[in-house]
């Protein structure tokens, strides 16, 4: 307050004193008669008091929001050469409640004699008529004006149009109570006497717009766009295009439309400020809200000197306020820096706080100053993702990673496209976490160590494993029928192992789980002739999914009949083995793209091997490329006229017989003569319904030696005379008698049966070599693969799992990946043998797991559903995990420059337990493999530690794909693989 404010109070003597609030809560009887009070007062503007200002008192209306108010003055009143007025014996109360509030209008701010501003018309609302008494002083001034219209203008239009009607009464009564919250006005100053502890009533903004009306109020006045302070006040405070033509006016106009012209409004205030304090800044708003005042910002760790960089968190208890800050010692506003995490503080400075917004008036300033007296040096922290698919087409969505000190979240960002980069960091221990919202995902490893010390670190050993979903619609408007399967084949070179996929009971909706980021053909078929694998007939369809970096919908596609299938070649027969009244022959399908075009084919056999006669002939129905092989029985043994044999294919557009094979033979029927006898039992409890074959085969060269039991009993007794050597032992109930190894055949052979690959090795006469036939619906399992990859920049392990589901008794459609260590799940994985498939039966998926070693009985759970609609669970547990690496590979880059090399290197111990592959890659795909994709055998002995470039050390014939060249970059491996399918490789790099 001026000191001639207090000047003029101290000469009349009057106290101050609160006025009550003229809330609806506290209602006051009616008066029997109207009462006339005494009020004393003083009207200012800004330091200035204002003369001959006309004063009234009114009473608000009562017919309606911003209806005409009464005067209750009975004759006009004007403020003396000191501002002051009286209103003893002017007006009389109504005679019932009722609020008022007085008004001030025009008057001499302090300039020449005969100066009437019409301007300047103020107000101070002062609660029910009756609280008022001689003791009451009003002083009126931009601040008990602000405060008054910041309370009341959603019910007033003017000066004198102030009031409510009867359906919001209760919150007039309310809004008039918030005067004095806004302002004092006995002493015209902010905030009011009822403003409760811990609130906060814009106090600082009414005090700046206080001052930036008062050069209007002390002025002679004008209007809007005459340039004097008045006419600039009333430009900027239009509605639409009419402008105020009074403070109030322009009040009113700033509280209806607080963001209009917000920043031009705070630069009108002049030099001089009689009001304290201001806004150092323009505010965004003019809003004037009461509002609770957020509380004073929590420090984490306290102000003093420490030897190394700190790492405070900022808190507040105010839930929705937003925390600012400043490091440089200067107060912060609304427009500092908005905390969003853990502040480094790695060099002398003062911290100060506050919290503001989400409902909150600004907080006190909380303040820490550090000091830093160690080194205060800082660094980077990088890294790379990469996805354990092998198939993302090369985009990584954005990963979220933590750098954690302790228990303190340091820092926080995002990758691209798997890289990312934490900048100035102090030295001391952290902790690397990656994290993502969206897909399934797993990181390999789950979290890095970064010890800072005096370098940049950069850590490219982590891995992700991301599944999002696919869904949409397959349609279908032909006439078959059968089970329709998808698979999403990748556009990227990604080897074999299966993919995703599901399947559906004819068409309709489907939903993928589990697909890695990639870019993908979605190929689907309808399986009509109920083998579970793809064939030329089938109604088919594809469309092309791109995984990016969030679950798709309406991945929809349409099935289409085929066109004629015109069958231009016979199929190959690979080899043939007679035993006792029976036979097996081996073949190879008529393929195209992995899809076996043929429905059917028929053998036939001659003890002529021109086939001039035909000794017989058998169909088979197409069964795939999943176990390309044919029984016989029923054929009459001989020794003296051995059997030939040919093959014939038939589709729809080509009969059997337009194209045979090669004849193959001769072969004699006939139990095997030779080698030594094997004896023992199989054993089996699902009734039989079919012949038994009990065989031994060897892998490397094809031989097949094998006994036929047409009528099989559990333990079936077998005899069979085997040469030394190394076999694959497995017997096959052809339950169907159709000659395939098919659904509900009850059998232990590799590509239907429960994966039994073991390695049998035969040396002598054998007995009591006993085998149980499994008996469930299906089986599942898993390998391990261990790779050492060495380069330049030195050498990483990383690890995969392999799996195969099968049916058993029953024939799967689709199968779920729903648990097990150490990988995503679910997982919905695709049927082998589709368009495009990298797989060759059931169903085949691998996952890389990165630097993670797998554990000997960890175990995995499908969810497999079968033909009949019925479902089950089967499980796979890892049964080993190879460190057996071959070493000392040559040549590798900067060891020789040959494009012809002789490949060396050096087996593992126990050499001979194992049986290993050699292959060769660059970026543009497979160089060479041995054994090649047609070889009949898993791989070459412990005898061959060398390869001479372009020739094929097993004999089949096996070559590379084309020259090598100089300053072309190579990978080549050697993989050593157990009797169980289990596998460790090592990975060298050779530049030529």
């Amino acid at each position: 307050m001026s000191s001639l404010r207090l000047f003029v109070r101290a000469l009349l003597g009057f106290s101050v004193f609160t006025l009550f609030s003229g809330c609806a809560g506290s209602p006051v009887a009616p008066l029997v008669s109207t009462t006339s009070h005494a009020i004393q007062g003083v009207v200012h503007g800004g330091q200035q008091p204002v003369t001959g200002a006309d004063i009234q008192l009114y009473a608000v209306g009562t017919s309606g929001d911003a209806s005409a108010a009464t005067s209750l003055m009975t004759s006009s009143v004007q403020t003396d050469a000191s501002g002051n007025f009286s209103l003893n014996s002017k007006y009389n109360c109504p005679g019932s409640p009722a609020n008022v509030y007085l008004v001030s209008t025009g008057g001499n701010p302090g300039l020449s004699a005969g100066t009437n501003n019409t301007a300047i018309v103020m107000m101070a609302a002062l609660g029910l008529c009756s609280s008022l008494n001689s003791s009451t002083f009003v002083s009126v001034d931009e601040v008990t004006t602000i405060g008054s219209v910041a309370a009341l203008y959603p019910y007033m239009t003017s000066a004198t149009n102030l009031g409510s009607g009867s359906s919001d009464s209760a919150a007039f009564g309310t809004a008039f109570g918030n005067v004095a919250e806004y302002t004092n006005t006995a002493t015209g100053t902010a905030p009011g006497t009822t403003l409760p502890v811990g609130m906060y009533a814009s106090s600082t903004e009414i005090n700046t717009l206080g001052n930036i009306v008062a050069p209007c109020i002390n002025s002679a006045g004008g209007i809007a766009g005459d340039l004097s302070a008045c006419g600039n006040l009333f430009n900027l405070t239009k509605s639409g295009s009419t402008a105020p033509t009074s403070i109030i006016g322009a009040i009113l106009n700033i509280l209806n439309n607080p963001t209009q012209n917000a920043s031009s409004l705070f630069d009108l205030g002049g030099a001089i400020t009689p009001f304290q304090p201001v806004l150092s800044s323009a505010p965004s708003t003019w809003a004037l809200p009461i509002l609770p005042i957020a509380a004073t910002p929590s420090i984490s760790i306290a102000g003093g000197a420490y030897s190394s960089a700190q790492f405070v968190t900022l808190s507040d208890t105010s839930t929705g306020a937003t925390i600012r800050y400043t490091t440089d010692g200067s107060t912060p506003t609304a427009s500092s820096i908005a905390y969003s995490g853990t502040i480094t503080v790695s060099s002398t400075e003062t911290l100060k706080a506050i919290a503001l917004g989400g409902g909150f008036a600004s907080s006190p300033v909380a303040s820490a100053s550090y000091t830093i007296t160690g080194s205060t040096q800082t660094y980077s922290v990088g890294g790379q993702f990469h996805l354990t698919t092998g198939c993302g087409g090369g985009f990584i969505p954005p990963i979220t990673v933590t750098l954690t000190h302790g228990t303190t979240v340091v820092q926080t960002t995002n990758t691209s496209n798997g890289s990312f980069t934490f900048t100035n960091v102090p030295i001391g221990n952290y902790v690397i976490t990656p994290s993502i919202t969206g897909p399934t995902a797993l990181f390999y490893p789950a979290t890095q160590i970064a010890n800072v010390t005096s370098s940049n670190l950069n850590f490219s050993g982590f891995s992700a494993a991301l599944g999002y979903t696919v869904s949409g619609t397959v349609a279908y408007g032909g006439s078959q029928t059968g089970p329709t399967y998808l698979a999403l084949n990748s556009t990227s070179n990604c080897g074999s192992g299966g993919t995703e996929g599901t399947s559906v009971s004819t068409k309709g909706a489907f939903t993928i789980h589990g697909v890695p980021p990639g870019a993908y053909t979605l190929q689907s078929f309808m399986d009509n002739i109920g083998k579970g694998v793809s064939n030329g007939s089938n109604p088919a369809g594809s469309t092309s999914v791109n995984v990016t970096s969030a679950n798709l919908t309406g991945q929809d596609l349409t099935l289409n009949d085929p066109g004629t299938v015109t069958l231009t070649t016979a199929p190959t027969i690979q080899g043939a083995a007679g035993f006792n009244n029976a036979a097996i022959i081996q073949y190879k399908p008529i393929t195209l793209s992995n899809v076996e075009q043929p429905t059917s084919y028929t053998l036939q056999w001659s003890t002529d091997p021109t086939f001039t006669s035909i000794t017989g002939s058998k169909i088979f129905q197409a069964n795939g490329t999943k176990a390309n092989a044919w029984f016989l029985n029923g054929l009459a043994n001989t020794t003296t006229l051995p059997t030939y044999f040919r093959a014939t294919a038939a589709s729809a557009g080509t009969a059997a017989g337009t194209y045979y094979s090669s004849v193959f033979g001769p072969v004699n029927i006939g139990a095997p003569t030779a080698g030594n006898t094997v004896t023992g039992a199989i054993t089996f409890s699902t009734a039989p319904t079919g012949p038994l074959y009990v065989a031994f085969v060897d892998q490397n060269s094809g031989s097949f030696y094998a006994q036929y039991i047409a009528n099989p009993v559990s333990s079936q007794a077998y005899s069979i005379q085997v040469p030394s050597g190394s076999y694959q032992f497995f017997a096959i109930m052809d339950q169907n008698n159709n000659g395939l190894i098919d659904t509900g055949d009850v059998q232990d052979a590799t590509e239907n049966g429960n994966g039994n690959t073991a390695t049998t090795v035969i040396s002598g006469p054998t007995s009591n070599l006993n085998l149980t036939l499994p008996s469930a619906a299906g089986s599942a399992v898993v390998t391990t693969q261990n790779y050492n990859s060495i380069s330049s920049s030195g050498t990483t392990q990383n690890y995969n799992l392999s799996f195969q589901v099968n049916g058993v008794l029953k024939l799967p459609i689709a199968a779920t990946l729903t648990s097990g260590p150490n990988l995503i799940s679910p997982v919905d994985i695709a049927v082998c043998g589709g368009s495009g498939s990298s797989c060759s039966h059931g169903f085949q998926i691998y996952f890389g797991i990165g630097a993670t070693t797998p554990v000997v009985g960890d175990s995995y759970t499908f969810n497999v559903t079968y033909s009949d609609r019925t479902s089950g669970i089967v499980t796979a547990a890892v049964n080993a995990v190879l460190t057996a690496f071959p070493t000392s590979l040559l040549p590798q880059t900067g060891t020789s420059t040959s494009l012809t090399p002789t490949f060396t290197w050096t087996d593992p111990l126990n050499a001979s337990n194992y049986t290993y592959q050699f292959y060769m890659n660059n970026s543009g795909g497979t160089v060479w493999q041995i054994p090649g994709t047609n070889s009949k055998s898993p791989g070459f002995s412990s005898a061959i530690t060398s390869i001479s470039w372009g020739t094929d050390p097993t004999g089949e014939g096996s070559t590379p794909t084309g020259n090598l060249t100089h300053g072309t970059a190579y990978n080549w491996q050697i993989t050593v693989q157990d009797s169980l399918g289990n596998s460790a490789a090592t990975q060298v790099q050779y530049q030529p």
